[in-house]
């Protein structure tokens, strides 16, 4: 992973801070948001052309999880390598987190813990965006959190009142 972030940054230093975007979008690499759900949201955000993307595995589970299991060790830091590399690149203020229910990245972490109902699956994602969200703005960030369902409507959450 490191590798490729490296050429990567390589072929990318004529270009750091020439393009400024408005935002970083994270969210999971679940095929049933990516085709249609995702650039609807991207869409409906006013963010076409205005963000990068990350997907990654649990969206702010990867940004939170810490685990010594070798299957688990790199999303972590590629989570924090891809955002510090691209917020050098474009200049994005603000990062959206985008989670979805029936995660199943949430179920292998959480395994027979992983939520029975709606309103615990929500808190579960809440948990993790809150530590997100407090990594984040320590790095001088703005956020905002949704949750997704698998018809593609979404909620904010953590939203400021």
């Amino acid at each position: 992973m490191k590798k490729l972030f490296l050429v990567l940054a390589i072929l990318m230093m004529p270009l750091l801070g020439q393009a400024k975007i408005k935002a970083l979008v994270v969210s999971c690499v679940d095929y049933r948001l990516t085709s249609d759900d995702l650039p609807k949201f991207i869409k409906e955000m006013n963010l076409v052309k205005q963000a990068d993307l990350i997907t990654i595995p649990g969206a702010s589970l990867a940004g939170v999880y810490q685990t010594k299991a070798k299957d688990l060790d790199d999303l972590r830091p590629a989570f924090y390598d891809m955002l510090d590399f691209l917020k050098k690149v474009h200049g994005f203020e603000w990062v959206y987190v985008v989670d979805h229910r029936d995660c199943g990245m949430y179920k292998y972490v959480y395994k027979d813990k992983f939520a029975k109902d709606r309103a615990d699956e929500t808190c579960q994602h809440e948990t993790n965006m809150k530590a997100l969200k407090k990594i984040l703005e320590e790095r001088g960030l703005k956020t905002r959190f949704f949750l997704m369902s698998l018809d593609g409507t979404y909620e904010e959450l953590l939203a400021e009142k």
